[in-house]
């Protein structure tokens, strides 16, 4: 989108929804959209949207047109957020490849989580989690296929040897400082790859919807409650605390 029309979409999004969370009694929180891939335009639109309208954290694509989220390009973006320990949830979408066949299939039934796995491997080879360590970065349905990749994402300089400089020491340590949602991953064997791989004091609520039907939302809830195997102290986290940690303005005081 061009820079004007992006601008000015983007400040009529967050208004709105700065007039929908106001209007919703502290039930509800809101992600700005930001211009991307304006540079200039998002961080002047974040610390509105952020300081200003009070939201509670960015949202973004794995990629915007092929500018993929964990680019160096947008670090000073990055950088603003860590600075406050603003929430970036990040969904994935459509890679920009041309000319891949589909098979007669949405892109999203299995693209999404490769999609994913993408941004992780950019963001550790990117030292993007190291150079922000107060960055919460939100990656939704389980984390796509990371838990499963996780062993194979740190065999770069294995395969390549130049690779070595830009691994951190503790690759995997440093891939669990990323949050997962489990929307979309309360089947068996999503949630066992989950659970041997993320901690669940990073583990959130998410249902996917409207993309997923609310029916769908329940069963995936029921699923994660039936093959996780959390503790009393580990399913409460999972439902509320590892959020309002995240988002401190929804922590309750009646404690």
């Amino acid at each position: 989108m061009e820079r004007r029309p992006a601008r000015e979409l983007a400040r009529r999004l967050n208004e709105y929804l700065a007039g929908f969370v106001a209007g919703g009694a502290d039930r509800f929180g809101a992600f700005a959209v930001l211009p991307l891939p304006h540079l200039d335009d998002c961080l002047e639109e974040f610390r509105y949207a952020v300081d200003v309208l009070g939201l509670d954290g960015i949202g973004l694509l794995t990629n915007h047109g092929g500018l993929y989220a964990g680019d160096r390009r947008l670090d000073p973006l990055l950088a603003e957020a860590d600075r406050r320990s603003t929430p970036v949830f990040v969904h994935p979408a459509v890679p920009p490849s041309t000319g891949q066949p589909g098979f007669g299939l949405p892109l999203s039934l299995y693209e999404f989580p490769f999609e994913t796995v993408r941004l992780a491997a950019q963001l550790l080879y990117n030292g993007t989690l190291e150079r922000f360590p107060r960055l919460p970065v939100i990656l939704p349905h389980g984390g796509g296929g990371v838990s499963y990749y996780a062993d194979r994402l740190t065999y770069g300089p294995v395969i390549n040897g130049e690779l070595a400089g830009r691994l951190p020491g503790d690759p995997l340590t440093t891939l669990r400082r990323l949050h997962f949602d489990v929307a979309m991953s309360g089947g068996p064997h999503s949630v066992a790859s989950l659970r041997l791989f993320a901690e669940p004091d990073h583990l959130l609520v998410g249902s996917d919807y409207p993309f997923m039907p609310e029916s769908f939302g329940a069963t995936n809830g029921h699923g994660v409650a039936r093959h996780a195997g959390f503790d009393p102290a580990e399913w409460a986290a999972v439902n509320r605390t590892n959020a309002e940690r995240l988002f401190p303005r929804f922590q309750r005081t009646e404690r």
